[in-house]
């Protein structure tokens, strides 16, 4: 079995998860589910696995302390990568694609995000081994997550026609974007798939195809990567190179315009935690539906989620609500409405307000 090298996307900044997630500590450093944060819990998985190589954490200078502290807290390793800006996933996806493709052409990667949460990592391990296969015939392969509601905050994929023996991998045929209620619905019924964000491919493939449809983004990933230089145990890219790299997703560079790309389903327990509600939703609650992290009571209240940092929190007689509380902020959220707490950092934000760059 070819071995890949994972490659860990971890420089998102978290915003509908404030007012714990801000941009010095975003989301994937934050302890959601357990004593781990969502980070750490895929360096868990991936060093639990002889499949995988040391990975590569693909991040910016602002958190190449927290990363190594994460790390080293749960006695893994890691090739660290600094990115001077954000340039969207694009780029990132390329400097990956050019490390792996100057340690060996045909080097499998499997793109992963570190804010993501999967339940079944065992059958993570195992959709990495197949989609590797896939991917060492020439495919960029994503994981496609069979829907369990018509959600309407995820991208969906059409999977076409099959792709080998086994019947369960298929050339992508379309990707499509986040759907209102009632068409969310008719994709389930359809047989489409969420779009996990998930990636395999190899060094080589990846590498032509961004420079077939992104030929400037290519060539200042490869300057930038050439002319990188060691800090400590981080490898820091060129600022000037790949600062003049196209700021795109790699969606929109390659995976919604290229002829390689497929699908594999893959029914791990999959989440992007992407919101409140979402945290709400994989942790275990009482007959009533609430739960609660710190210091917090309910009474008459269902289906509240409260979290709550050095202050006593208190619900009583609202349903459906979630509680966030640190000692410099609160946010009372209806549960239906958790899409909406970015709009909340976009106003402190034009207000010029401290509390959503790091915590007191």
């Amino acid at each position: 079995m070819q071995k890949i090298l994972p490659v860990i996307m971890c420089g998102g900044a978290g915003t509908r998860m404030w007012p714990e997630s801000r941009e010095a500590t975003p989301k994937q450093f934050i302890a959601l589910f357990g004593e781990r944060s969502t980070f750490q819990d895929t360096m868990a998985m991936l060093d639990a696995s002889p499949l995988f190589e040391t990975p590569l954490v693909i991040t910016n200078r602002d958190y190449a302390g927290v990363v190594a502290e994460q790390v080293a807290a749960i006695g893994a390793k890691a090739e660290i990568i600094l990115e001077p800006m954000r340039r969207d996933s694009g780029p990132a996806v390329a400097v990956a694609a050019e490390i792996g493709f100057r340690r060996a052409p045909e080097t499998i990667l499997a793109v992963l995000a570190a804010d993501h949460s999967v339940l079944d990592r065992n059958g993570m391990v195992a959709i990495c081994a197949e989609a590797g296969a896939v991917a060492s015939q020439g495919n960029v392969v994503t994981l496609g997550i069979t829907p369990t509601f018509p959600a309407t905050g995820y991208g969906y994929i059409r999977p076409g026609e099959k792709i080998g023996q086994k019947g369960n991998v298929s050339k992508i045929g379309a990707f499509v974007e986040k759907p209102d209620a009632a068409t969310a619905e008719r994709y389930i019924q359809q047989g489409y798939f969420w779009n996990s964000g998930n990636f395999i491919f190899r060094a080589d493939t990846m590498k032509n195809e961004i420079s077939r449809f992104e030929p400037l983004m290519a060539e200042k990933v490869a300057e930038a990567v050439s002319r990188a230089v060691r800090d400590g145990e981080c490898l820091v890219l060129d600022s000037e190179a790949f600062g003049a790299a196209t700021k795109k997703s790699i969606d929109f560079a390659v995976m919604e315009r290229t002829d390689r790309a497929a699908v594999i389903p893959a029914d791990i327990g999959w989440s992007d935690v992407g919101t409140w509600s979402a945290v709400r939703d994989l942790i275990e609650r009482d007959l009533d539906g609430n739960a609660v992290r710190g210091d917090g009571v309910v009474i008459g209240t269902k289906n509240a989620y409260i979290r709550s940092q050095g202050i006593l929190t208190a619900v009583v007689g609202v349903n459906n609500v979630i509680v966030i509380a640190t000692p410099d902020a609160v946010l009372v959220l209806d549960a239906g409405q958790a899409d909406r707490v970015k709009e909340v950092v976009d106003r402190l934000k034009a207000d010029g307000r401290s509390e959503i760059i790091s915590h007191r």
